[in-house]
């Protein structure tokens, strides 16, 4: 008799504890459904943690950041385009960046720049200086003034003349440093003095001047680079029997502000 009343008295008991777990999962479910309908977040979840750290000011969601896909807020449309590669950083690299972060990577830049080349004058040949304060367009096309000054111990050429010169972004066709590189062409008006010392003293001539010019650019950072370049300086009604200047400048130092 006592072994049939601890059977039931076990049975009971089990029929107990199985009762109070449907209770906790029928309390649970209604917890649930109420929090959602009032679209609160399950506050055991990773987002509602991360939500509740956002609020306090004590933590970072752990939500993955968007990829940029426009420039800063005063961007033009055209440097837009160069936001667009997501998987490339400011130089061709493989590390994405985001908009908004200040950075802008050279030739996006829309202002004044700086440049200064150092090289040679061939036929006549001569130390050549080379001078210019170009704007940038922020689409790879600047424009400004530009001043060549070459000399020797006999010769002296000077060549002032405004500049057009645009310079093609390679990071949407090559990855890694390559992509770095910026071929460039441009075309310019001016003048161009010359003057020759002989033995029957100094000869000098002023005439009209047409530049055309071809090189590379390989930005190092966001706002500066180095350049070689090469000019053809045209002088169409010729000067001191000359009709053509060839001028390289081996490295040209830019930096856009």
């Amino acid at each position: 008799m006592r072994q049939i009343q601890a059977g039931q008295g076990g049975q009971g008991g089990q029929g107990g504890r199985r009762g109070s777990a449907r209770a906790r999962l029928l309390i649970g479910a209604l917890l649930l459904t109420v929090t959602s309908s009032m679209g609160w977040p399950a506050m055991g979840s990773a987002q509602a943690r991360a939500a509740r750290a956002e609020e306090e000011g004590a933590g970072v969601s752990t939500t993955p950041r968007p990829r940029a896909t426009t420039t800063a807020v005063d961007a033009s449309p055209a440097e837009a385009t160069l936001y667009a590669y997501q998987d490339q950083d400011a130089y061709g690299d493989t590390e994405a960046w985001a908009a908004g972060d200040g950075r802008i990577p050279y030739g996006a830049h829309r202002g004044w720049g700086a440049r200064l080349g150092l090289g040679f004058v061939a036929d006549p040949t001569m130390f050549l200086v080379d001078v210019s304060a170009p704007y940038d367009l922020g689409t790879g096309v600047s424009v400004g003034p530009r001043l060549q000054i070459g000399a020797a111990s006999r010769r002296t050429y000077l060549a002032p003349s405004a500049n057009l010169e645009y310079a093609h972004d390679l990071r949407s066709v090559v990855r890694g440093p390559l992509g770095r590189l910026r071929p460039l062409i441009g075309a310019g008006l001016g003048f161009a003095w010359l003057e020759k010392e002989d033995r029957r003293g100094d000869n000098d001539d002023v005439t009209f001047l047409v530049d055309l010019s071809t090189g590379v650019e390989y930005p190092l950072t966001d706002g500066f680079a180095v350049a070689t370049v090469i000019d053809f300086n045209i002088l169409p009604t010729g000067a001191l029997g000359e009709d053509l200047i060839f001028t390289w400048q081996l490295i040209q130092l830019r930096a856009q502000f």
